[in-house]
């Protein structure tokens, strides 16, 4: 055997032979370096979820308490907003609010809580010091009432089903598939479906579903939940909250 070959031939007590240790070095950058792009790739190749998260921090805010079809509250006239703004309710976890809320429907509540925003639209997780309770000062919306329903019409919308709570942020993703069984969970605790109608160039526009009377929907809109359907309805507008009058054998997937 030359002395070549003997300086090659790895000994685990003896120094790595020089040929070896280079392979094994540019082996090892190139496996890093496979690691690192395809982390990177993994990231860049994710959906964008929108801006959607816990915002804002605690507040209690002063309106009026509907109940039907899930728990909101009204809020009077500002600017930018003539006929009021309209806050839907959910408890933390995967509940609703309408435990809390049954007791105080119609009445001048002060609701405190943290908003879960995404793109413009929010939920308000009720909690804190005042949860959901009468009025400590209602004297400012004394003379108050909340503009009734507005009627806008027939229409048939295409887009996705989603718990309101997750969708605007608090899961990430909060949409799709692979959210589905987390989104059914959220909905049959009384968190409320929306229908997410997504548009090219601008945020998705965000339509709370009822049935045809106008009340909660029961557990038949759970199997439409996630995959793209076309739902055909009345759309009707309450304060600032769209809410499409539907039934499940208007929906079909597309």
């Amino acid at each position: 055997m030359s002395d070549s070959s003997k300086r090659d031939f790895f000994v685990g007590y003896l120094k790595t032979p020089p040929k070896l240790a280079a392979f094994l070095a540019l082996v090892s950058v190139l496996l890093i370096g496979l690691g690192i792009g395809g982390g990177l790739a993994m990231v860049g190749g994710q959906r964008d979820y929108g801006d959607g998260r816990f915002q804002g921090g605690y507040k209690e805010h002063l309106g009026i308490l509907e109940t039907v079809p899930y728990p909101m509250l009204r809020l009077p006239p500002s600017e930018g907003f003539p006929e009021g703004r309209t806050i839907l309710l959910t408890n933390p976890g995967k509940r609703g609010a309408q435990g809390r809320a049954a007791k105080h429907d119609g009445q001048i509540v002060d609701v405190g809580g943290v908003f879960v925003t995404r793109e413009g639209t929010r939920i308000l997780q009720v909690g804190g010091a005042a949860k959901i309770r009468p009025a400590k000062d209602p004297a400012p919306l004394s003379d108050f009432t909340p503009h009734p329903e507005v009627p806008l019409g027939k229409v048939i919308l295409r887009g996705e089903i989603v718990d309101t709570k997750c969708y605007l942020g608090a899961m990430r993703p909060g949409e799709g598939k692979v959210h589905r069984a987390c989104a059914n969970l959220c909905i049959m605790g009384g968190i409320p479906p929306m229908l997410a109608v997504y548009h090219e160039d601008a945020p998705p526009t965000l339509f709370l579903l009822a049935n045809e009377a106008g009340a909660a929907f029961d557990a038949e809109i759970l199997d439409y939940v996630a995959p793209y359907v076309s739902v055909e309805g009345e759309l009707y507008r309450r304060g600032d909250l769209l809410i499409l009058r539907t039934s499940t054998d208007r929906v079909e997937f597309i």
